[in-house]
């Protein structure tokens, strides 16, 4: 359990998704020639590498059934309860990766004023499918007691005067029993290999982890099956701002729902550039030599032109 959200669930719009540098369901991730610093602040540059697509979002509201909201199952139950401002949702998603490591940043903006909110509370999860044969529709492990490796990295941070401050970052795993969509316990705080981070202003996730050393294991070139969740709240002086982003659409509310890992979406890594240096050809390395002999000898004539009486 990482934690509660009590929002009120009102669906105010559904945003389609864009052609922006990759498919509806999958896409290729950008290559990171620098890696990003993760610390919840987008710099100007350092995603600039990164392939985006928009997020599905909502602004919360009523008409979904708490399973249907939160999907990936971080939260321990939601309520309906309150009053939230009205909000024009919007999202992001930022992938790329070097050698060592995979860089996921997403951005939740729900139009809440500049600064720190009073009170805020996010929660988000990356699930992830990675062996032994991506978009199967299985997990690998038979049953928990396999100790699966794959399932969701889980995510909860909260601050302010009305809730507690909280930090807490667990691996919930996954296999196909009991069943496929319920996670095992999870594993104790600090999952290793994953590094979060949140900032505000708009909301911002970014994720760093480790692709040799945490429970999800890639290499550039190959492929693992992703799905992303974020659920966020910020309360501004007396409005409470909250939004909900999901990739890919099977994740979405009321598309299904698509039970895990069926609704995750494949996301290839990116290799390294092959910069090729030049190297001219021995022709050519034969007539710039001449070349350059020739306007020796033409400087010489002018010399010898110009120093005779």
């Amino acid at each position: 359990m990482i934690g509660r959200v009590l929002v009120t669930i009102t669906i105010l719009s559904l945003l389609a998704l864009p052609a922006v540098a990759m498919a509806q369901d999958g896409l290729d991730a950008g290559w990171a020639d620098t890696p990003p610093t993760v610390n919840g602040s987008m710099g100007a540059t350092e995603w600039a590498n990164a392939s985006r697509v928009q997020l599905y979002v909502f602004a919360l509201g009523e008409g979904f059934s708490p399973d249907e909201l939160d999907p990936l199952g971080l939260l321990p139950q939601a309520a309906i309860e309150g009053e939230v401002s009205p909000s024009q949702t919007t999202g992001w998603l930022y992938v790329m990766n070097d050698a060592q490591n995979l860089y996921l940043a997403a951005t939740l903006d729900m139009g809440t004023p500049a600064g720190w909110p009073v009170s805020a509370a996010t929660t988000w999860g990356l699930a992830f499918e990675d062996e032994p044969v991506i978009g199967d529709d299985r997990w690998a492990a038979a049953s928990c007691a396999e100790n699966p490796d794959e399932g969701v990295f889980a995510s909860f941070r909260s601050h302010g005067p009305s809730m507690p401050q909280v930090e807490d970052d667990r691996f919930h795993p996954y296999a196909e029993l009991p069943f496929p969509w319920v996670p095992c316990s999870s594993l104790p705080p600090a999952p290793p290999g994953y590094d979060p981070a949140l900032g505000y202003g708009p909301t911002t996730v970014e994720m760093k982890i480790d692709l040799s050393n945490s429970a999800l294991q890639a290499a550039p070139g190959g492929c693992v099956n992703l799905g992303l969740q974020v659920m966020g709240s910020e309360q501004h002086g007396e409005q409470m701002f909250v939004g909900m982003a999901y990739w890919p659409a099977d994740l979405v509310p009321g598309a299904g729902p698509v039970p895990l890992p069926d609704a995750l979406a494949e996301v290839c890594l990116a290799e390294e550039p092959v910069v090729e240096e030049f190297v001219p050809e021995p022709g050519s390395l034969a007539l710039l030599g001449s070349g350059l002999m020739g306007l020796a000898g033409y400087a010489g004539l002018r010399w010898r032109t110009r120093r005779e009486p």
